[in-house]
């Protein structure tokens, strides 16, 4: 079953209300799973073993690779399930850049305080493998990424 979206979904405000109150659903849970534990241990909220100048050289390659990419844009073919989407609407600016924050911070930030936080705390006493495998495996199906898995 394949739902039909509207083109201006991003454009709608309960669109917006609609991905707060299920992530703040979802966060309600994630906490309630962890339970009264360290938050930064469980969900890996420490800072980084990497020196800051190893940090900049891997977001300026990032940077670097999402230009190369961008480069090759217009020779990617768009598929036809995709849809143009809505025009440009600038009296709609708000709810546009809300959605985008909510898919572009709130959605990702977590997705790695469920995932790769507290899914890899409650699995890591089975072994690192363990660990990373259980919790990826949901993470990237709730993503899309299907590619990822063996065939």
């Amino acid at each position: 079953m394949v739902y039909d979206v509207p083109d201006d979904v991003r454009y709608r405000y309960a669109t917006v209300l609609f991905a707060v109150v299920v992530s703040a659903l979802q966060l309600t849970a994630v906490l309630r799973i962890a339970g009264p534990t360290d938050r930064r241990e469980t969900f890996a909220l420490r800072q980084p073993s990497w020196s800051y100048k190893r940090m900049a050289l891997v977001a300026v390659l990032i940077v670097v690779g999402m230009l190369v990419l961008l480069a090759f844009f217009p020779f990617l073919q768009q598929g036809e399930a995709e849809g143009d989407g809505a025009a440009w609407d600038r009296d709609r600016a708000l709810p546009f850049v809300l959605n985008a924050l909510v898919l572009v911070v709130l959605s990702p930030v977590l997705e790695e305080l469920m995932f790769r936080g507290l899914g890899f705390t409650l699995f890591e006493r089975y072994g690192r493998g363990t660990a990373i495998a259980l919790p990826g495996s949901p993470s990237g199906s709730l993503t899309g990424s299907s590619s990822n898995f063996p065939r």
